[in-house]
């Protein structure tokens, strides 16, 4: 699927949690938010590591607000990752779900973070 718009590109649909506690926001072709290229998969984090954000505190009840389905994902490594939206919930199909995405970006706007 290209990226056909400012949302697809630059902004978060998942975020994935590095084994450094770092985390890593990836646009809709799961490429760090901003890039406009396809990754090879899996993404190695060690290849974007410029692009991870580390939060003072990512608890679970931030990651389930930020959840589109209130749902944390947790892989074979214990790393959490969540999805912001889905198909079903994609920002500019409706005001309703741009809202609701809108709200999402406002919890993440106000998380601390340190420097990397």
């Amino acid at each position: 699927m290209p990226l056909g718009n400012f949302r697809q590109n630059i902004l978060p649909y998942t975020m994935r949690e590095q084994s450094d506690g770092s985390w890593l926001l990836l646009n809709r072709e799961y490429q760090p938010c901003g890039t406009n290229k396809r990754a090879q998969h899996p993404i190695n984090p060690h290849d974007y590591s410029i692009y991870t954000i580390r939060f003072k505190r990512m608890l679970n009840k931030t990651l389930l607000r930020l959840s589109w389905d209130n749902y944390i994902r947790i892989s074979d490594d214990g790393l959490r990752a969540i999805f912001l939206y889905n198909d079903g919930t994609i920002p500019d199909h409706s005001p309703d779900k741009m809202k609701a995405y809108f709200e999402k970006l406002k919890i993440l706007i106000n998380l601390k973070c340190d420097s990397i």
